[in-house]
């Protein structure tokens, strides 16, 4: 299979993801309601949020170390395998724990829930750190299934729980450690040709691994810290129950399954912005900005006015409490577009550095809006808190990337007729 046809096969692979668990989404909404759906939304952010921490980008930095630095793969699998279940094991115990003696925040569980919950947790770190080697061997067909195992557990899950009419949270959540699991399983059985657990660790190849994960795991940190503290901070706010979380996780998700058609349209625009310099990068970044915008705000301003439906026709009625908080969140979308498209024109150009210290940035005003917000004006108070991350983290991108590239600002914002021209001439078979 060639280079250009894997790729297509991963894209088409996390795409079904993608749905999937939009299906997922709509299946466990009308099956536990706002409070059974916000207590399933919590540990999902939870798991997210530690998961992300404590793998320390060495998966990342993986690749980095096979294909530039060619190391033998038996040297890399086996020292980070070793290291990700030394600290998959510290995560079962630690997660366990957490949740288990702090019921007013978790919710009141079962204890095997809990376990396999954290076990499931401890496997996706294993994942999160191993899965990049079958990147950098470009296993296309491996790594669409170690994508798409969890998923479809968690949406068997969904349809087992309608029809053995066992609708809790406990089941759900269930589910989803036993889907991380059977992913690290299957990767792990991927792997074992390069799995050797009996070598001994290898510190200097570890501490190198590690110096150069780090830098690269900060801002992803900072992204999935952002995305996730407002419900977490939400929950923090709003013990009597989880409702609130359930209707403002339904918010997001609805805003997440209509970011992802501008982000696939500028996907299209910026793939060859690597070979590109000076006049020729502004004007296709320009071009990029300009698409993406005003596909944003058509889809945007659909969803401020049908929210309503959309909201009944997903999740049901139940679900009416999050329309104010989707318009909101709705109301941003050409802000988070934008920004999109200029923290890639960075990343692209060699200023990852310059994306870490925005998120960071966007972070704190996400958190501190939130902090301040939440407890009186609840879900919308959240939705506002994102509002001014994106508008923040929008207008300094933009700012920074007038300066370093030369762009037109004016330019950036609305899609010409001749923009549509060159799309359609783009489509045309050759």
């Amino acid at each position: 299979m060639s280079f250009l046809r894997k790729s297509i096969f991963v894209t088409a692979g996390q795409m079904s993801g993608i749905m999937l668990n939009m299906l997922a989404g709509v299946i466990y909404s009308r099956a536990l309601g706002p409070g059974g759906m916000g207590q399933y939304e919590l540990f999902r952010s939870a798991q997210m949020v530690v998961v992300t921490f404590v793998s320390l980008g060495m998966g990342t930095a993986s690749i980095y170390f096979l294909n530039n630095l060619k190391y033998d793969p038996k040297d890399i699998v086996s020292n980070t395998a070793k290291i990700s279940l030394l600290l998959g094991a510290l995560l079962v115990i630690g997660f366990t724990a957490a949740v288990m003696f702090n019921p007013s925040y978790f919710g009141t569980i079962r204890f095997i829930t809990a376990t396999l919950f954290s076990f499931g947790s401890a496997a996706l770190l294993n994942t999160a750190t191993l899965r990049p080697v079958l990147v950098a061997q470009l296993a296309s067909k491996r790594m669409v299934i170690i994508d798409m195992l969890p998923r479809i557990i968690v949406l068997l899950g969904g349809l087992l729980m309608l029809l053995l009419s066992q609708r809790s949270s406990s089941f759900a959540i269930t589910a989803l450690g036993v889907g991380n699991t059977l992913a690290c399983l299957t990767l792990f059985y991927f792997l074992r040709e390069h799995v050797q657990l009996s070598m001994p660790l290898n510190w200097k190849l570890l501490g190198s691994l590690l110096k150069y994960s780090v830098k690269l795991s900060a801002s992803n940190f900072l992204y999935v810290l952002t995305a996730n503290v407002t419900v977490m901070l939400l929950r923090y706010s709003q013990q009597q129950n989880f409702s609130q979380v359930g209707l403002y996780t339904r918010a997001v998700a609805i805003s997440g399954m209509i970011t992802m058609i501008p982000s696939i349209v500028g996907s299209m625009l910026y793939a060859k912005w690597a070979g590109l310099k000076g006049e020729m990068l502004t004007k296709q970044a320009q071009f990029a900005m300009r698409v993406s915008s005003t596909v944003s705000f058509c889809i945007s301003a659909v969803v401020f006015i049908f929210s309503k439906y959309i909201i009944h026709l997903l999740y049901g009625s139940a679900f009416y409490g999050a329309n104010t908080a989707l318009r909101i969140l709705a109301s941003s979308l050409v802000f988070i577009t934008i920004s999109s498209i200029c923290n890639n024109l960075l990343a692209g150009d060699g200023k990852a550095m310059t994306t870490m210290y925005i998120l960071l940035c966007t972070f704190t005003i996400v958190g501190t809006v939130t902090w301040l917000t939440v407890g009186k004006m609840g879900i919308e108070g959240a939705a506002i808190a994102v509002m001014c991350g994106n508008v923040f983290s929008c207008i300094t991108c933009l700012t920074i990337c007038k300066r370093h590239y030369n762009l037109d600002i004016t330019k950036c914002l609305v899609m010409r007729k001749s923009d549509v021209q060159t799309l359609m001439k783009s489509l045309k078979p050759r």
